[in-house]
């Protein structure tokens, strides 16, 4: 169960499913991993860190698709009549 890892923060993911508030795992890039690090204020972190949204700004998200899986199906319509 994830917790923030930002200091003084309680959020927990178990206990909090439909909330608005999500977590993040940090970065995998040296240098914004860096920057996470040192904002959360704290000089050990679990060995899989996690921001929750609330200490993000609503200007540092950007909406993007992953993915768009369409599937049709068509019936196939035999014309010798069988």
């Amino acid at each position: 169960m994830p917790h923030c890892a930002a200091f003084g923060c309680n959020f927990q993911s178990k206990g909090n499913k439909g909330s608005d508030v999500n977590s993040h795992s940090f970065p995998t890039g040296k240098k914004r991993r860096k920057q996470w690090e040192d904002a959360c204020g704290r000089t050990q972190l679990p060995k899989d860190p996690r921001l929750c949204s609330r200490h993000f700004s609503p200007d540092a998200f950007e909406a993007y698709i992953i993915s768009l899986n369409i599937l049709i199906i068509y019936k196939a319509h035999d014309s010798s009549g069988c």
